[in-house]
């Protein structure tokens, strides 16, 4: 199942990283952060950039969800694992679908089309 960890806004790279470190690999199956490419113009020309899809979230694939708390509490970015209510929820079957198979890929890039030069 998946789970979200939400932590700062331009901060996922970092918190993604921590985690690794901090959290024993063999407790999740993955880790992502969806992205997105578009074209962002400067220095006079436009330029293919990726940003995250959700800014300050990032995605854990696991069967169980203790050893993941346990190892976000071991490194001080600001990291919590989103709830509804207060029990932590994972991602529905449905979300998980519109994002594998609306990225087109499995490394979770989504193309945005865009009437923007280049």
């Amino acid at each position: 199942m998946w789970y979200v960890i939400h932590t700062m806004s331009g901060l996922e790279q970092k918190c993604m990283q921590q985690c690794q470190e901090y959290i024993d690999e063999t407790a999740y199956h993955e880790m992502f952060i969806p992205i997105y490419k578009t074209k962002k113009h400067f220095k006079k020309e436009w330029h293919e950039v990726e940003k995250p899809l959700f800014p300050g979230y990032l995605f854990v694939d696991t069967d169980e969800i203790e050893p993941i708390m346990t190892g976000l509490k071991k490194f001080r970015q600001y990291t919590k694992l989103l709830k509804d209510g207060d029990v932590i929820s994972p991602v529905k079957k449905e979300e998980q679908d519109l994002v594998l198979y609306g990225s087109g890929d499995r490394e979770f890039h989504f193309h945005y089309a865009n009437d923007f030069g280049g």
